[in-house]
């Protein structure tokens, strides 16, 4: 798996049988700018990948957000998720308190 990931990246079991390990371009899954042309063929083969969910849990768990395509989602998507998952820890806690 080439996501260019820096000296923070530990490999975890699941990853072996994630399908970006034997694509032949492993920069699709980093494209320069992810845009929806430039991502597409990495989402697609994401969407048929046998650990999809464990990719995303483990990419979303990142305390350092990562780039490029993970479980069929961009950057972007993720930060979305990030956000919108932040905002609901904040209403359980004020209604916990409540």
């Amino acid at each position: 798996m080439n996501h260019r990931l820096g000296a923070h990246f530990q490999e975890t079991s699941w990853m072996r049988d994630a399908l970006c390990r034997t694509v032949a371009d492993p920069d699709a899954w980093h494209p320069t700018t992810e845009t929806p042309d430039a991502v597409a063929d990495a989402r697609e083969a994401c969407m048929a990948c046998p650990v999809r969910t464990d990719c995303l849990s483990y990419v979303l768990g990142q305390r350092t957000p990562l780039t490029g395509v993970w479980a069929a989602t961009t950057t972007r998507q993720r930060r979305v998720m990030r956000t919108e998952a932040n905002k609901a820890r904040r209403r359980r806690a004020l209604s916990d308190a409540a």
